[in-house]
């Protein structure tokens, strides 16, 4: 089935809005151990990013060295809008975005708190994007599964109405 641009432009918005109220999701990474965690992101939809607080010591950093291949998994609070997300995952070291991050959740956490060693901030790039809508959802009326396609470079704010 094919959507229109305006269709898939507006579901792309409806996933980052899901995205940014609320923060619960399951990260897989294929060569972590188990492959799929419990984590809590941060949606960046004007770079069109997804972030992670972790610690260098868990499975998910310790089972890639520079960019490994990343799933992310989320249900709304409702219940009634999943998402599956795919793309590069990296470290990223970018101190101003952590502190932009950080929280006291965060800071629990970690035994020395934002200062900890073992602190480590996650970028995912997503390239892919399945979405499954309950007939409830104002945005789509016939579909109930749309693929939502993002550039493998990230989309400049720009450019962003363009591009989805």
């Amino acid at each position: 089935m094919d959507f229109s641009p305006d269709m898939m432009k507006r579901a792309a918005q409806q996933l980052w809005h899901q995205l940014e109220n609320r923060r619960s999701s399951m990260l897989m990474i294929e060569a972590a151990k188990p492959a799929l965690q419990p984590v809590s992101h941060f949606a960046d939809p004007e770079r069109g990013l997804v972030w992670f607080i972790c610690s260098r010591d868990s499975a998910l950093v310790s089972a890639f060295k520079d960019v490994a291949t990343a799933r992310l998994n989320f249900v709304s609070n409702s219940e009634d809008y999943f998402a599956s997300l795919s793309g590069e995952i990296e470290i990223a070291d970018d101190p101003k975005q952590l502190d932009h991050f950080w929280s006291y959740a965060a800071d629990a956490w970690f035994e020395q708190g934002r200062n900890d060693p073992s602190v480590v901030l996650l970028k995912m790039t997503p390239q892919k994007a399945t979405a499954w809508v309950a007939q409830g959802q104002q945005l789509l009326v016939a579909p109930k599964s749309m693929c939502i396609q993002f550039g493998v470079e990230p989309v400049k704010s720009s450019q962003r109405s363009n591009t989805r």
